[in-house]
């Protein structure tokens, strides 16, 4: 390979790094905000149920998608969670962007 196909390729290779990182971090933590949802709306029924201004539906579907936010929460640092791919994707992405960076010519 030449320099300046050597030099396209490893630029090439830095901007997507940087593309994955970028939309791998964005990703995980909008799925973050998707869990953390539920569990802010279940604290507003329940500072309105203490006043007595919640109906009995709207009680029972906070609590059921807390729940299932809960579940996800708990397990975002499993091998299948939210967490651990976000940080794994982080990973290629620097990886690719250091493999560019080293691939340059002088």
């Amino acid at each position: 390979m030449s320099d300046e196909q050597q030099s396209q390729s490893a630029t090439a290779r830095v901007h997507l790094g940087i593309l994955v990182v970028l939309l791998i971090g964005g990703l995980t933590f909008l799925r973050w905000q998707a869990a953390a949802g539920p569990l802010e709306t279940l604290a507003d029924f329940e500072r309105q149920r203490d006043a007595g201004q919640v109906n009995d539906a709207g009680w029972a579907s906070a609590q059921y998608h807390a729940a299932h936010a809960r579940d996800e929460q708990a397990t975002r640092w499993r091998v299948s969670g939210y967490a651990t791919q976000g940080l794994l994707g982080a990973l290629i992405g620097l990886g690719l962007i250091v493999s560019g960076r080293r691939g340059r010519p002088a």
